[in-house]
């Protein structure tokens, strides 16, 4: 699964998602599920919104169902997530996250990256609640896949990161839905790189750098 992540950078350029602008943000250590995420789709027009991260579908009753991530192995069948995974899906920025490692005693976080630092863009899906005839809010889900080399020994499983040549694809309300199931893979093992970091991470709360320092592993 995918339960936190980071945007460290200030200033996001925008131009790789197709749109010709910059926003500016506080760096992000550690996003946690209904915090309000950075988001780019195609809604009438391409753009970047922000929605909460816990996806809520209109007919959802109980709102505490609300899910952050949504299994690639089925989300074209699952009646959370089918409508949204043909007709809303979306980008979601980011510069690494957190898995948790499940030891004897205890879990340990580690933080994944990138290998070249480079902003990645997870896949996902959003949809918007209407609470009544003129409230509405989004939100979203990140879409995971079974885990590569590298990172199943951490948890069985990661993210889907798109590559930037995939970005178009995957945005377009005309592209074929099974295409878009064959982007629904896991990253490279080489292109990724990851460290044990502190417990500091598991409070939500906290939202400092030490969430992305190294310990010795």
């Amino acid at each position: 699964m995918c339960g936190r992540f980071t945007l460290l950078t200030d200033k996001v350029d925008c131009r790789q998602f197709g749109l010709d602008l910059q926003f500016s943000q506080l760096p992000h250590y550690n996003i946690a599920p209904r915090d309000q995420v950075t988001l780019i789709r195609n809604h009438h027009q391409r753009e970047c919104v922000t929605a909460s991260w816990g996806l809520v579908p209109g007919w959802l009753k109980d709102l505490s169902r609300a899910q952050i991530n949504a299994r690639a192995e089925t989300i074209a069948e699952k009646p959370m997530f089918r409508h949204a995974f043909r007709q809303r899906r979306c980008l979601i920025p980011a510069n690494g996250y957190f898995e948790w490692q499940s030891l004897s005693n205890h879990k340990q976080p580690w933080y994944i990256r990138k290998r070249d630092k480079s902003l990645m863009a997870f896949a996902g899906i959003w949809e918007r609640y209407h609470a009544s005839d003129d409230v509405f809010y989004d939100s979203c889900a990140i879409i995971t896949t079974e885990a590569n080399p590298l990172t199943a020994k951490v948890h069985e499983r990661m993210p889907v990161i798109l590559q930037p040549e995939h970005y178009e694809t995957w945005l377009s309300t005309d592209s074929d839905l099974i295409t878009c199931q064959t982007l629904l893979q896991p990253l490279a093992p080489e292109l990724l790189q990851l460290w044990p970091v502190s417990t500091y991470v598991n409070n939500p709360a906290h939202k400092g750098p030490q969430c992305i320092e190294a310990i010795a592993g």
